[in-house]
């Protein structure tokens, strides 16, 4: 569903609104991270537990993740969430 260019989300049974520039700067985010630890796309899936088509498409910004995802992979990472 859609909304005057942004993406109504519903997680949780709670709805959000994910727009394109939120979403690029998770995906980026999530990206240069896993860059930095010098861990391949395969490797974070595994570490993370996501699939790795699932997190190459959440790294490309083509999906929006599920709330478990960050967190998962912010675990992964040793990244802490604004809410730690």
């Amino acid at each position: 569903m859609f909304y005057a260019g942004q993406r109504v989300v519903a997680v949780d049974g709670f709805t959000s609104i994910a727009t394109a520039t939120e979403r690029r700067k998770l995906s980026g985010f999530i990206r240069t991270q896993r860059q930095m630890a010098n861990l391949w796309l395969r490797q974070l899936c595994a570490l993370a537990k996501v699939s790795n088509p699932y997190l190459s498409q959440v790294e490309r910004g083509l999906h929006d993740p599920s709330v478990r995802v960050p967190k998962s992979t912010g675990e992964a990472l040793n990244v802490m969430s604004a809410g730690a």
